[in-house]
């Protein structure tokens, strides 16, 4: 048996020596490849023919997106392959390779760009561009992939912010007329190793193939994804619903208290600072935010419950110095019976005059609580209804 087991190890290994290339065969083959250099010519004998390239897209993460600049950073990989027939070798005349990485120079690439890329030089392969080796099989089969990360334009839609979802669209256009290149794409774009970001969520992708007038082929690859609104809901979401709720609290203070003023006026500031934070996040150039109309509103709100405690306070006020006035006039009565009788005729008078005027304000504070937190209480209905969606 161990005899049997040495020999077959034996003969394995001699089957796979003798079918194996040598040096001399890869160097015959790279001399073919280079003195049958056509990367000048469109890689089809009948020259009518379209060359098809086949087109795949593979996302490694959502690196990042920034709304005020509308840039967003993805680290992408660009599959590019088709047929070159004149590229085509039989793999018995060169030691049974079957396949080989050749100098870009070799072949026919096409120059194809990423239409909405924000660097420099937008194009992703090219004889002029492509400066690593590109795989080649025995068919003609050639295939180029490109790697990195890539900035490209995508219009923010920040009217659910900050509960927003964005769609980004990459253009990848032909640069030769349908008759000479077609575009072809199987699928959208990949997502089996993307990793995790942790401010945006991806969620799908489309892809379609759009003609453009002028019989130009032009590969539309559309990314979806949405922010993860937690850390922006519990920083800025519940501030300022708590703050809503505890600025209508200011009607229930004591009638005669001196704070009502002072603590709706830092209430009215702490929604200005809010309406600053908002508007950091936000583009110069872009439709009105939900978010930020809320917190505008919020801001007229809390405006108005301070004008609201500044009047009530001088109506308080001014029950004060009539009660003064009364109490100045009983005093300049000279007969101390008469000043006696005044006096309590006075006292009795104010005391009516003033409960008077103290259910009055009472009455008008509790209208204003419950209108006020009525709106609050809307408020939240549709914040929660975005949060929801």
């Amino acid at each position: 048996i161990k005899m049997t087991w040495l020999l077959y190890v034996i003969f394995s290994q001699f089957v796979i020596l003798s079918s194996g290339s040598s040096f001399g065969d890869m160097k015959a083959l790279m001399e073919y490849l280079e003195s049958n250099n056509t990367k000048n010519i469109r890689p089809r004998f009948n020259q009518s023919n379209p060359l098809d390239i086949y087109v795949q897209v593979r996302l490694y993460t959502l690196a990042d997106f920034d709304v005020s600049k509308g840039k967003l950073t993805l680290a992408l990989s660009f599959y590019f392959s088709w047929l070159d027939e004149l590229k085509s070798w039989n793999s018995t005349n060169f030691g049974r390779i079957s396949r080989a990485s050749v100098p870009a120079d070799y072949v026919f690439i096409p120059d194809m760009a990423l239409y909405t890329s924000l660097s420099e030089s937008n194009k992703l392969i090219g004889n002029d561009v492509t400066k690593e080796n590109v795989k080649i099989n025995q068919s003609g089969n050639v295939h180029v992939v490109v790697n990195g990360l890539f900035e490209v334009l995508c219009e923010p839609d920040v009217k659910m912010f900050p509960f927003d979802r964005h769609t980004c669209r990459l253009k990848i256009p032909a640069n030769r007329p349908r008759t000479e290149i077609r575009l072809n794409s199987k699928y959208a774009i990949l997502d089996d190793v993307m990793q995790s970001n942790t401010r945006w969520m991806y969620e799908s992708s489309t892809h379609e193939i759009i003609e453009t007038m002028g019989s130009y082929d032009i590969l539309h690859y559309d990314i979806t994804f949405r922010r993860s609104s937690f850390f922006l809901a519990l920083n800025l979401v519940v501030p300022i619903c708590i703050l809503s709720v505890v600025n209508s609290l200011v009607f229930l203070m004591p009638v005669d208290s001196d704070e009502k003023v002072s603590f709706s006026i830092t209430l009215l500031l702490s929604f200005v600072v809010f309406v600053s934070a908002v508007s950091d996040k936000l583009p110069e150039a872009s439709e009105p935010c939900i978010f930020n109309v809320v917190i505008i509103v919020q801001l007229v709100y809390s405006s108005v419950i301070t004008l609201s405690v500044i009047a009530l306070s001088r109506y308080e006020g001014d029950a004060d110095s009539h009660l003064k006035t009364l109490d100045c006039n009983c005093h300049g009565h000279k007969n101390k019976v008469d000043y006696i009788k005044d006096e309590s005729e006075v006292q009795m008078k104010s005391s009516k005059t003033i409960n008077k005027k103290k259910c009055c304000i009472g009455s008008c504070a509790i209208v204003c609580f419950i209108c006020f937190m009525l709106f609050v209480v809307i408020e939240i209905i549709v914040m929660a209804a975005m949060l929801v969606k």
